[in-house]
């Protein structure tokens, strides 16, 4: 359940548009639960970030790898 958690609040920190403390918590998931059935989610929703920030270098980025 804590892996679910971490992405829940993850998605609920962007969704107020700080995207960079959001992107740091995805981030830290990544770390934290490699072998997460999640991390496919927290990986796009590190995506969704970028594209938050229009950084759109590193939203391409995030979606290639």
């Amino acid at each position: 359940l804590s892996d679910n958690a971490i992405l829940l609040f993850g998605e609920a920190v962007a969704g107020t548009g700080r995207t960079t403390e959001a992107r740091g918590l995805f981030q830290q998931f990544e770390k934290q639960f490699p072998h997460s059935e999640l991390l496919p989610q927290a990986q796009l929703a590190i995506a969704r970030t970028y594209e938050q920030d229009k950084s759109w270098t590193n939203a391409i980025r995030q979606y290639i790898s």
